[in-house]
């Protein structure tokens, strides 16, 4: 989505994700996600996409929190690419 993107990421108690980028395009989803602290990894399930081949899709993601945010990275196959992703969370300020 291009280093100037702006988003929202959304976790809820429940084990719901729902992330919203815009940037040079716009990309969003909303699912299940679960959390492997050992690992230090989430994954989100997706059970909506604004892709609709990514319907169904689990994105595997190292979690890592540094400087007041969350850094998410892995990778991310569309269509015949596979892609490196990697997104900065900043917290809103309450």
């Amino acid at each position: 989505m291009g280093r100037d993107a702006l988003g929202v990421l959304q976790y809820s108690p429940d084990g719901k994700v729902s992330v919203h980028i815009m940037g040079e395009g716009y990309f969003a989803y909303f699912g299940d996600y679960t959390v492997d602290e050992a690992a230090a990894t989430v994954t989100h399930h997706l059970e909506l996409c604004s892709d609709p081949n990514l319907v169904g899709a689990s994105h595997l993601r190292n979690a890592k929190f540094e400087d007041g945010g969350l850094t998410l990275t892995g990778s991310m196959r569309v269509g015949e690419e596979t892609l490196d992703i990697r997104v900065v969370w900043e917290r809103e300020a309450d």
